[in-house]
């Protein structure tokens, strides 16, 4: 009934105030109508302290009319109600998907963040077990084992691949708590589940990306010193088939030394486009225009059991980008594509549009992106094979059928340009690439450049010639005197600057390498243009790491060009050079 020691000497309305003092007068007029009324008010106790009371005013059967008042204290009552509205609310609120099933598993309650993530609603999910969620990837010892612990009081965490109701994966992390009863027996599971798809995806791209670091750290390393060699046998061997007869036995089997040497210069050339970033002129560029192109060449080599299917906007957005890398990377997609259905043929589906980021992703910045998306119906691929589908060298390939360094070709341009590239694929289920590409600015786009016959032209100025490598400088010799050109060729870059000092004036155009002891070609060619601004000034380079086309337009820098540099692209770059062109 509760302390009302305190309040015997005053009439029962008068302990109640306010909206109690209304419920209260209620109550009392119901009761003295023989009808009894109750109601729950908040009044403090003896000792001052508010407290809610259960409050049932009932009239007695007899003829004096008194009333029997009835208090009960519901504090605790109230408190753990309006707790547990709280957790409620909580559970509603958080990210976390939250499943509680019975003893025998059968689910009792998700909250709305299961909903969300699974896209089944509360009512399909309860009085379900929680496999409709089961993808198949985890055999079934893993859940007896599971099983076995959540039945023995304990709690078990975990990870799971689980699928959505509209078919697709995701990835949670898991934690399983039995609940017990007042018998100390288990009741009830909680699971309390976290979704870690992106995180995963974010995790192996990073990987990915610290993988291709290294790669790009090694292959550095190593291409300024091989591409030297590459020159020199190139090189030399134009020169030794020069003056060869042509048709005979020495001139064929220079010419195959030619082909070997070229061959070697493009395998280099493919591991630094894997690794780093290289030298390549981008403009902006209508890339529907290279796509569509690429997908002529692509339709003319298909076989007919292959169907392909093109759906492009014809109002995207410009790229800044090399337009023959951007066409190399179309190529090699679609010939993957070829590869996965070449068997028993299929659907090859091309897609260009434009596409919004709003959150930041794995190297890539919130903004408007062109994506790409090169997509096929063939066998598809298991994890092991697409965490390792960009790896230079690593190929599902039979030997001799290709090289395993196209994806990896395509995973260096696409970074290269500041975009990302995105597979998607599961067994029995096809493949599908997405390619991102970030828009260009307001600039115009360039036309794509026709392929056209290459001259060689000459001249009659004069160069100054420095490689450190001195048969690569005797090799680059020849091939200027060979054009008409005078040449000073020095194999140290102070003796150069020596030497332009000596006579500024007699010199036309500077041919440079980049990688020098002492003064590299950039630090020269500062001080060159420090006393001739105007004078054009070549950088030859093996491996373009820390030096790029920005760089050389502020130094004023006329060209770059990649070792090994072959006489024709030789020719043409000092006639640019020398006529004044860009």
């Amino acid at each position: 009934i509760g302390d009302v020691s305190p309040y015997l000497s005053r009439p029962w309305l008068d302990i109640w105030t306010g909206r109690e003092r209304n419920l209260a007068e209620e109550a009392l007029s119901d009761a003295q109508k023989g009808q009894g009324g109750a109601f729950q008010g908040y009044r403090p106790t003896a000792t001052g302290k508010p407290r809610w009371w259960d409050v049932i005013v009932s009239p007695i059967s007899d003829e004096t009319g008194r009333l029997l008042v009835v208090s009960r204290d519901i504090t605790a009552r109230r408190e753990y109600e309006t707790e547990l509205r709280q957790q409620v609310a909580a559970i509603d609120q958080v990210d976390e998907s939250i499943i509680i099933t019975d003893r025998a598993g059968d689910i009792v309650y998700v909250n709305p963040a299961f909903e969300k993530i699974t896209g089944y609603s509360r009512a399909e999910a309860i009085g379900r077990n929680p496999r409709l969620l089961n993808s198949g990837k985890h055999p079934r010892t893993f859940y007896e084992s599971m099983w076995r612990r959540l039945t023995g009081g304990k709690t078990w965490k975990g990870h799971f691949v689980n699928r959505r109701k509209d078919g697709s994966l995701f990835d949670e992390d898991v934690s399983i708590s039995p609940v017990f009863d007042m018998d100390g027996e288990v009741a009830h599971f909680v699971a309390v589940k976290r979704d870690v798809t992106q995180e995963l995806e974010n995790e192996r791209h990073l990987r990915q990306a610290q993988k291709m670091e290294a790669i790009g750290t090694l292959a550095g390393g190593i291409a300024h010193d091989f591409n030297n060699i590459l020159s020199s046998i190139i090189g030399f061997s134009e020169l030794a088939r020069d003056a060869a007869v042509q048709g005979s036995r020495q001139y064929d089997h220079i010419t195959d030394v030619l082909g070997a040497g070229k061959r070697a210069a493009d395998l280099v050339r493919q591991i630094l486009t894997v690794s780093r970033p290289s030298v390549h002129h981008r403009v902006p560029i209508e890339i529907a225009a290279v796509v569509q192109e690429a997908l002529l060449l692509i339709r003319a080599s298909l076989p007919s059991t292959i169907q392909i299917n093109e759906t492009i906007k014809s109002d995207l957005r410009n790229v800044n980008a090399d337009s023959t890398q951007i066409h190399q990377v179309v190529m090699n997609l679609c010939t993957n594509a070829h590869y996965a259905m070449r068997e028993s043929g299929g659907v090859l589906d091309v897609d260009l549009d434009d596409l919004i980021i709003d959150d930041r992703l794995v190297g890539l910045s919130p903004g408007t992106y062109v994506r790409l998306r090169v997509r096929d119906t063939g066998a598809g691929m298991g994890s092991d094979v697409r965490d390792r589908i960009f790896d230079p060298y690593f190929t599902t390939k039979d030997l001799h059928e290709g090289t395993g360094l196209g994806l990896s070709v395509v995973h260096g341009i696409v970074h290269e340009h500041g975009g990302q590239i995105i597979v998607d694929s599961e067994p029995g289920n096809g493949a599908m690439f997405t390619v991102l590409l970030p828009v260009a600015g307001s600039e115009s786009p360039q036309p794509i450049p026709v392929a056209s016959r290459p001259a060689v032209p000459g001249g009659n100025e004069h160069v100054l010639l420095v490689d450190d490598e001195e048969p690569l400088a005797r090799v680059l010799e020849a091939h200027l005197v060979g054009l008409g050109y005078k040449v000073t060729m020095k194999t140290d870059s102070s003796a150069t600057l020596a030497a332009f000092l000596a006579g500024p004036d007699q010199y036309d155009l500077v041919f440079t390498d980049m990688t020098m002891p002492n003064m590299t070609g950039d630090q020269l060619s500062t001080k060159i243009r420090e006393i001739r601004p105007e004078i054009p000034i070549i950088i030859c380079t093996g491996f373009s790491e820390g030096f790029d086309e920005a760089q050389a337009r502020q130094l004023g820098i006329s060209a770059i060009v990649m070792k090994p540099v072959d006489r024709a692209t030789l020719a043409r770059t000092v006639r640019k050079a020398l006529d004044g062109r860009t």
